[in-house]
């Protein structure tokens, strides 16, 4: 087991300060804590206070959905699928807040979406339910997750997350154009 993180306090109490619900986790991603209760409630200081001022945990977590004002995480499980996110909507990629994960990467936004939906070709997911762990957080592997765009007041709202180029739209759009491409240097040898 890795050293217990100190700044894992300061991280839950700005995180309430944001409205978020949030539940410390443990070595293996897992929630520390029964955590039933906290999708529907936040917990208040004292209570992160107990969880994380003993210094006994690796990691917390964000509750995604209603009781944090809404929040949904785009988990993108690979850095390069984020990257060519960013190159296409670098305005939203310099605004939403952002953070490194061991793999990939998580973006945050509001959105009225309450479920988890798996994403195609293994891309990621969108996370409106479960929960999602935050920096300063220790992965099994030992790195630490670390924001890339700290969340600074409210989180901005994204109606329509396929416009935004965060859902399921956008991957059939990736993977159109893929295939595009494809017939395009099909197309391009022939003519060789």
């Amino acid at each position: 087991m890795s050293p217990p993180n100190p700044d894992l306090l300061a991280a839950a109490l700005e995180g309430l300060a944001l409205g978020w619900s949030i539940i410390p986790v443990g070595a293996a991603k897992k929630a520390a804590v029964k955590w039933r209760q906290w999708q529907t409630t936040r917990a208040d200081r004292g209570q992160l206070e107990k969880w994380f001022a003993p210094r006994r945990y690796d990691g917390l977590a964000l509750v995604c959905g209603p009781v944090s004002a809404g929040l949904v995480v785009r988990d993108f499980d690979d850095a390069n699928g984020y990257e060519k996110w960013a190159m296409s909507f670098p305005k939203l990629a310099q605004a939403l807040p952002t953070s490194r994960t061991a793999r990939g990467y998580h973006v945050f936004f509001r959105n009225g979406l309450e479920k988890i939906i798996h994403l195609a070709g293994g891309s990621g997911e969108l996370r409106g339910d479960g929960y999602c762990i935050l920096p300063p957080s220790l992965h099994p592997s030992s790195v630490a997750y670390s924001w890339l765009v700290k969340p600074n007041g409210q989180v901005p709202l994204i109606a329509d997350i396929d416009a935004a180029g965060l859902g399921e739209l956008s991957q059939r759009s990736r993977e159109a154009e893929k295939q595009r491409s494809r017939e395009a240097e099909k197309v391009e040898n022939l003519k060789q």
